[in-house]
This record gives structure tokens, sequence and C-alpha cells, in this order.
């Protein structure tokens, strides 16, 4: 028997003996009665905002809704939700519930791996968008991932997704800022016309 014969038969003895234990291998997560329960879901806590100045669409409810959905598709269990009402997002002052998660549960918790929001503006309209990447990274440091559902999980061998989320951010802290700029315009307008901004007409003094 040639060498070529016996390389020949030794390649299929292992690929028999993979087809095998292919066969006869079930996952670790399959019942004794061989029924498929499913993968374990990985864990996560969400987070949720709503400032005075949102439209209707970014309502809590409308986000949990979304979230929820999101994390059923994907296998997720929520396992804690915080949630913001009328709060704003340019800093993290005055923000009980997102300063909750990040101190008691980010830091200190070890038992999920996700913080699921609804997109990059949820999280916050820092106006340093660096500011925003640093609570990113705080939980990235303690092992978690922010996943914003809008956006999905990233993958691995995606380079520009970082680049897209920072551009998010940037979006996110530049409405805040037209806002602003808006509403400053608004009330230099209603002085103009004689109006504070609480509605009573100033009086004109009379010679």
């Amino acid at each position: 028997m040639d060498s070529v014969t016996v390389l020949s038969l030794m390649a299929r003895a292992f690929r028999a003996a993979n087809n095998f234990k292919e066969k006869a291998m079930t996952h670790w997560w399959e019942t004794d009665e061989g029924h498929d329960n499913g993968p374990p879901k990985v864990r996560a806590v969400a987070y949720y905002r709503h400032s005075a100045q949102d439209r209707q669409e970014n309502s809590i409810p409308i986000q949990r809704d979304q979230v929820r959905e999101w994390a059923d598709q994907h296998g997720v269990e929520i396992i804690k939700e915080f949630s913001d009402h009328g709060k704003s997002g340019l800093n993290s002052e005055g923000r009980p519930a997102f300063n909750e998660m990040m101190d008691e549960w980010v830091t200190k918790r070890a038992d999920f791996e996700y913080i699921l929001c609804l997109d990059v503006s949820r999280w916050g309209r820092f106006q340093d968008i660096d500011l925003s990447a640093q609570f990113s990274a705080i939980c990235k440091k303690n092992g978690k991932q922010v996943i914003y559902t809008t956006i999905g999980k990233p993958r691995e061998d995606d380079p520009l997704y970082p680049v897209y989320v920072q551009f998010e951010r940037f979006r996110a802290a530049q409405y805040s800022r037209e806002l602003s700029d808006k509403v400053w315009r608004g009330c230099v307008k209603i002085a103009e016309q004689g109006y504070w901004a609480g509605g009573s007409r100033l009086s004109r003094p009379t010679s």
C-alpha cells in the first residue's frame, strides 16, 4: 500500500469521525429529551430619556416598545429599565436614572452585558461629544457594551461603526445648539414686539 493510499484512507477516516461527532453532539442547552430550548439569552439593561422639548415620537413608551422589540428579535433579556422623564440630555447632571444606572449597575454589577438605548440622542445630546464617548468607554471598561438599537449591534469587522456613532453624537449635539438658537431668536422677536416671555405686554412710558 503506497503512501498516497494511506493518506487517502486517513482523510476518509477523519471525515467520518467528524461526521459522527457532529451527529452525536448536542448543544449544552438542549434537554435530555432532545428538545432545543434555544441558547441562553444575553442580559441587558435599557435606558430611556425624554426631554420637555422632544416630540411625541420620542416619548418613553415609544422608546420602550422599540427597544423591547429589538431585544426580543436578538435574544436579549432586559433585566432592568431606567427612564428619565423631562430631562435634558446636555449633560449627566439632573438625570437621576442615568446616574443610578452608571453608578450602581454599570460599575458595580456583573450580571449583564449590554446597555440598550434607542439612539445616540437618547443617550444624551452632550455638547462635548467626547463626554458622550467617555460614558460609553466607562461601560466598556466595566465589561458592558452600549448598543443603540436603531443602529444595531456593531460587527467586529466593521471599521466604520465608530465613525458613524461619532457622527451621530455630533448630530445630537448640533440639534440642541440649533434649538437653543431658535428659542433665543424667538425671545428676541417677542421682546421687540413689547412682550416678555410670560406674555404680558411691556408698559410704554408716556410723555
